[in-house]
This record gives structure tokens, sequence and C-alpha cells, in this order.
């Protein structure tokens, strides 16, 4: 392959792709959203999607970014890395930004092949649970700048592949106002009673969340007045459906599927529950905390560190009789339950903004291709 040409201008936005599987409305693509739109005007940010579309290549295309989408196969993607190296090419990339292991796989090596910068993130570590992929993240810091998005992945590639990735936490943009406004304007949305004890999540419908826990969890309350929200796409879905048909929730299980409003809707919560098996950080829980619910979780990835600083509460992975618990808790201590909102709004204010996560990375990306900082 060549190298691609020189930036035109040196005074231009520097050109950057960012490379991931889906265009679905999960906290990734909320995330690399966050971030093309963050960057500007320092960076222009194209995205490349190649296992499957979805409303965030709109949300994408709507803000600014303009999107690629490689063309739906079955089989093997044995061409994906030369539609890659066309599009850095075509479009004059000067640093790939890949996200998770699939993405890195397939696209390190054609932009390391093109003279191209690589920075990586890793957004959660249950790739590695395939002995042959802990060989390719050993391999990983020979071809980018690993990050990370949260300290215990960073701690676990130390301890795994004794690299030292950088750190930087997902940050989001906090709204100005909370409280009953909202609240109300939320509930009106979904059609669920003012009075109603509401608890909800926001995901890519996978295994590794492990949501039917959730649902069970949920059921345990045995509270007419509670109502389930669960948003997202993904293959667990019937398993979910049928999860909450067993409970016999009925009509107070709302499976919403994918949605572009997320932001509207999660005022609505009283609590924001989370079952993973694993995780980094999760986009979708700041984006509660800043909104001032509290999360219900297993202790993963960096909730147990959030719920230390009050955010929320976290239970052992798969504990449903301990998860009823920490959510009948908050069910019945409505002051408790407001404190640990107002706890987790200030420490997403504090520490996990959209403005302090593009900075770090746009230093990165800076340090990589030898721009300066733009006035």
């Amino acid at each position: 392959m060549r190298r691609p040409l020189s930036p035109p201008d040196p005074d231009a936005p520097l050109r950057v792709a960012h490379l991931m599987q889906y265009f679905i409305t999960g906290g990734l693509e909320r995330m690399v959203h966050g971030l093309a739109t963050g960057a500007r005007p320092a960076v222009e940010s194209i995205a490349l999607g190649y296992v499957e579309d979805g409303p965030t290549r709109a949300m994408l295309e709507r803000d600014g970014t303009r999107t690629f989408l490689y063309p739906p196969r079955s089989g093997r993607r044995f061409g994906l890395p030369l539609w890659i190296g066309r599009v850095l090419r075509r479009e004059r990339i000067e640093l790939l930004h890949t996200h998770h292991l699939g993405p890195f796989m397939y696209g390190a090596p054609v932009a390391r092949a093109l003279g191209i910068p690589v920075v990586h993130t890793e957004h959660s570590l249950e790739f590695y649970d395939v002995p042959r992929r802990r060989r390719v993240g050993q391999l990983m810091p020979r071809l980018a700048t690993v990050t990370c998005v949260g300290p215990s992945l960073a701690a676990w590639r130390e301890e795994h592949f004794g690299d030292r990735p950088v750190s930087i936490r997902n940050g989001i943009a906090v709204p100005e106002v909370t409280g009953a406004g909202p609240r109300a304007a939320a509930r009106a949305r979904l059609g669920l009673p003012e009075d109603a004890f509401v608890v909800g999540t926001v995901a890519r419908l996978g295994p590794e969340k492990d949501l039917p826990t959730l649902v069970r969890a949920f059921a345990r309350l045995n509270d007419a007045q509670a109502h389930l929200i669960v948003v997202g796409k993904g293959p667990e879905a019937d398993r979910i459906a049928a999860a909450a048909d067993e409970a016999a929730l009925g009509a107070r299980a709302h499976l919403l599927g994918e949605r572009l409003d997320v932001a509207d809707l999660l005022p609505a919560l009283d609590v924001f529950g989370l079952t993973s098996l694993r995780e980094g950080l999760p986009l979708a829980v700041l984006e509660a905390m800043a909104n001032a619910v509290p999360f219900v979780a297993t202790a993963v990835g960096e909730l147990p560190a959030l719920a230390e600083q009050g955010a929320g509460v976290v239970a052992p992975v798969g504990d449903v009789e301990g998860l009823a618990a920490l959510l009948r808790s908050y069910r019945h201590a409505p002051a408790a339950r407001a404190a640990a909102g107002q706890a987790a709004r200030a420490l997403v204010q504090a520490e996990y903004s959209q403005a302090a996560m593009v900075e770090r990375y746009l230093d990165i990306y800076r340090q990589l291709t030898g721009r300066p900082a733009r006035g």
C-alpha cells in the first residue's frame, strides 16, 4: 500500500477516522459521537462501521460527522482491510482511532502500512476470553497507542500484558437542568405514572450485559407501582422478553428497542440498573448519573469506584437477591436515593466531563501527528 498524501494545508483540521463495528445506539457509539463533535474545529472526524447499521449513523451525519458502512456480506470479511485502506487514503486520514479488539485487528495493520498512526481504546475485556486473542492484546502496543476508559482496565492490561496504557475516562455533556420538570416530561414521553418507581437501563442487549438477571431482581420487588425500562437492541432481546414474561411483569416491563432520544428518557428513571458480567466505564451509567439518577449494578469495571464515591451501590455478579435488596433499599428510602443522585451528578460534573475527555485525546492525537494545538 502507498503512503497517504500529505495534508494540503498544515493549518487545516486534523483528519481522524474512528473505526468500530456497529452504528447502533450503544455507549461506545455515543462516546465516538461525543468525541467527534467535541473535538471540532481542531479535528475533522469520519466514522467507519463494518458489522451493522443503526440509528447512531444518522445521528453522526446529522451532527456533521460523515460515515461509511462496509457493504454487508455473509461469511468472513476478507475484503474489509482493503476497503478500510481505500477509505483512509481517499479521505486523506492522518490518524486512525480504533474501538474494541475487532476494529483494531482489521484496521491497525492497514493504517500502519499506510504510515498512519493509530490510537486504540479498550472499552471492556470480554474479547480476551478467547486465548488466541490475548496474543493480539500483547502485540497491540507495537501498532498503536493504547488507551483504556478507566484505571481498572489499564491495571488489567498491565497485569496480563505488561504494558502501561493511558487511562482516559469516558466523558459526557452534562444537562444543565434536572429535577421535576425533565422528570415529568420524560415520564409523559414514556406514558409512565408520575408516582411510579422506575428502574431502567440502556445497553446493547448482548450476553455480557446479563439483563435477564436485572429482570429477575426487579421482579422480586413485588411492587405493582414499579416499572422496568429496557432501551437497546441485540441478540439477547428475546431472552430478556422471555424473562419478563416468566416473571409476569406484563405492562410494567417496557422493552423499547433502539432509541435516539435516550437523553430525553433518562430523567424518567429513579434508578439505573446494570447487571453486566464485565464492564469498563459504561457511558449510559454516566449519562444517568448526570441526570441525578443513582445506579444499582454488579461490581465490575469502574462501577465499584463510582459506588465508593456515593453515586450508587453494587452487588456481586449474578446475585439476584442482592441486587433486589439494593433496589428495594432505594425504593423505600427516597431521601437516600435523592442524595445518591446528587452525589452522582456532582461526580460527573467534576471528573467525567466531555470536554476533559476530548482534550486528553486531542493531546495524544497531536503528539502522534506532530500537529500543534490550534488557538
